[in-house]
């Protein structure tokens, strides 16, 4: 601000915002600052570190939901129980999607890096006693155990995330952990099928590798994690527990694992291994799922405050940008469940592949996968407008999905990479992109209600959570109802036409068991029936491929064009009187004298900070300076001054 004659020091102008300094010294224009940044007292090697652990654990929850794809047969010559034998896989994913709510409510009050070090103290418990299991019941229960403890850890990453990771580079952070989950996804067939060929280890390893896995990010996790809660209150942590809806919790796990087991009930049904019987079992399931989810209804919508709600964070549905993507994930996240589970029986049938080969004709879907996601991840910030990735990851995984639709057993390999690769592209688009947008869409004004500010960022990583399991673990349940009911029709029409299955064989063969009927000398009638059924079924199951796509593709040309600010905003350094004895404060990435510390600039930094002082007016001792540098604004008149 230049001294100007006609005005006295002590006469300010009615727009003045800073005090004038005797002789006109310069001074740096007062901005208010906003609050700190989580992270700002966090040194980076420790943010790295803590990366690192979170992507460890990413890989190690994707490897749990897929790790026993290829260990069933092994696990049902142990055990038997072939009516249980699809909770093995089952299981993981649905206790994951039930009790993934009540852990949001437990990041609402608790210290984030307590609740994440207990819960890999569940993972490593329910991994040793999978591993150890007697029975194939002790196996479920584990792999219960396990999702008790990975719901709660994967919604600690993605909420470490969106609060502790800046704006703009929220995105690629979010891919980063995305891609480490689908890494975990095709690393659990191959290394469960390697283990179960092993002549040294068993099937008992896949799930022990979990523990040393485990154990390097609590100790990670331990030594760097900062303590963090949420900003709230004066309430203890004993009022926050009574406030947990807990009816809802139970309604909520119950509603999940009737709708799984309502489906099982109906594949099983359809495949009419148990006659008539199957078909009442069946009913009943459902009959009790209707009532579970009229009554979880009717308490949500009534029985606990709207704060208290288990599903109080859904209600942020109710905004579009939030609503369309959550759709968007949850489509990809059914897709990618789809195609990873029942390709790899493709293979196995048509092609006679083992476990690993059959896994290594997926490697076009992880590469074409990891590569969409992390690049998403990365352009957004710079596009800004987020409706293109959207549309482009629909239109490219309904163009995949409908070539798989063409599936036959003689179908070229070459052919159905590119058709796995389309539909991973589209697939990998969509996958993350949704947490980075509603958080850029949040204000970022550095308000007093920092706690509400936090909690809508954690709502969105419960959204994000639920949409990407959820759609996994529904896709799934379906898939299989399909799959067996497909698979057993065509192998009906096959034992009609003078081929001999019994009931048995048929659940054996659907199930992808060692069944004497699939040997090299076994009867060839039977084989090509197999594989025709199988390659049916696994087109039916394909299908719903078809319907996520097209349910995406709505939801992306119902959003919203829009340009979204992914940087940080920034604040001007404020010091005190007599040119910065004050103290400072500065936004992260910002030094204390205003600089950028080499990242790119925005509008306001070029205005203030970047065009040089106009030549041949003013002097030294009487310019404004910003950051310590000459500013254009000191010949602008006085009211302009007092409006910086």
């Amino acid at each position: 601000m230049s001294y100007h004659p006609s005005r006295s020091p002590d006469r300010h102008h009615p727009l003045d915002t800073g005090a004038w300094q005797a002789g006109g010294a310069p001074f740096h224009v007062p901005v208010a600052a906003a609050d700190p940044h989580p992270r700002d007292g966090l040194p980076a090697w420790k943010w790295w570190a803590l990366l690192v652990a979170n992507c460890s654990l990413s890989i190690m929850h994707g490897y749990d939901v897929s790790n026993v794809a290829n260990i069933q047969a092994s696990i049902y010559r142990a055990f038997g129980h072939m009516e249980l034998l699809h909770w093995v896989a089952l299981s993981y994913s649905v206790c994951n999607i039930a009790f993934i709510p009540l852990g949001r409510k437990l990041f609402k009050f608790a210290d984030f890096k307590t609740l994440n070090l207990v819960s890999m103290l569940f993972i490593i418990a329910g991994s040793a006693l999978a591993g150890a299991a007697p029975n194939i019941q002790s196996i479920i229960a584990g792999r219960g155990l396990m999702a008790l403890g990975t719901s709660v850890i994967y919604q600690g990453i993605l909420s470490f995330n969106i609060i502790f990771a800046y704006p703009h580079e929220l995105g690629l952070v979010q891919g980063v952990i995305g891609a480490c989950f689908a890494v975990g996804l095709i690393l659990g067939p191959i290394i469960g099928g390697a283990f179960a060929a092993s002549e040294h280890a068993t099937w008992r390893w896949a799930f022990y590798l979990v523990i040393p896995l485990c154990a390097v990010s609590f100790v990670l996790q331990a030594l760097f994690s900062p303590r963090y809660r949420v900003p709230g209150g004066p309430k203890s942590t004993w009022a926050h527990v009574r406030e947990i809806d807990w009816l809802g919790g139970a309604l909520h796990a119950g509603v999940c694992v009737l709708f799984a087991v309502g489906c099982g009930a109906l594949g099983s049904a359809g495949a009419g291994a148990g006659g008539g019987g199957e078909a009442v079992t069946a009913a009943a399931v459902w009959a009790f799922f209707g009532l579970a989810a009229a009554a979880y209804a009717v308490q949500q919508a009534s029985g606990a405050s709207a704060e208290r709600r288990l599903l109080a964070p859904c209600a942020r549905l109710r905004d579009r940008a939030v609503l369309t993507t959550w759709v968007c994930t949850a489509a990809a996240a059914a897709s990618y469940g789809v195609a990873l589970y029942y390709t790899p029986i493709y293979f196995a049938f048509t092609r006679g592949c083992g476990p690993l080969a059959a896994a290594a004709r997926l490697l076009p879907f992880v590469g074409a996968f990891v590569g969409a996601v992390v690049l998403a991840g990365a352009l957004l910030p710079a596009a800004r407008v987020y409706q293109p990735f959207f549309a482009l990851g629909a239109a490219l995984l309904l163009a995949g999905a409908a070539a798989l639709q063409t599936l036959r057993p003689d179908s070229p390999e070459p052919a159905l990479m590119a058709f796995e690769a389309l539909v991973a592209a589209g697939v990998g688009l969509n996958w993350q992109l949704g947490v980075a947008v509603c958080t850029a869409r949040l204000p970022r004004d550095g308000g007093a209600d920092k706690g509400a500010e936090i909690e809508a960022r954690l709502d969105l990583a419960l959204l994000s959570n639920l949409a990407q399991l959820g759609g996994i673990a529904a896709a799934l349940a379906v898939a299989g109802m399909v799959y067996d009911s497909v698979g057993a029709r065509s192998l009906r029409q096959a034992a009609r036409a003078g081929v001999a299955l019994s009931a048995a064989d048929i659940r054996e063969l659907l199930a992808g068991v060692d069944s004497p009927l699939l040997a090299a000398d076994g009867d060839p009638a039977v084989l090509r029936a197999a594989v025709a059924a199988v390659t049916d079924a696994v087109r039916a199951c394909f299908a719903i491929l078809l319907g996520a796509g097209a349910l995406c593709f709505v939801a992306a040309c119902a959003m919203e064009w829009e340009a979204l600010d992914f940087k940080p905003k920034p604040q001007l350094a404020a010091a005190g009187a007599g040119g910065g004895s004050g103290s400072t404060r500065c936004a992260p990435g910002y030094a204390a004298d205003g600089t950028r510390d080499g990242r790119s600039t925005d509008d306001d930094d070029f205005l203030l900070r970047e065009l040089p002082a106009r030549p041949g007016t003013g002097s030294d001792a009487s310019a404004v300076t910003v950051g310590g540098e000459p500013s254009i604004l000191q010949d602008l008149p006085p009211a302009h001054h007092d409006r910086v």
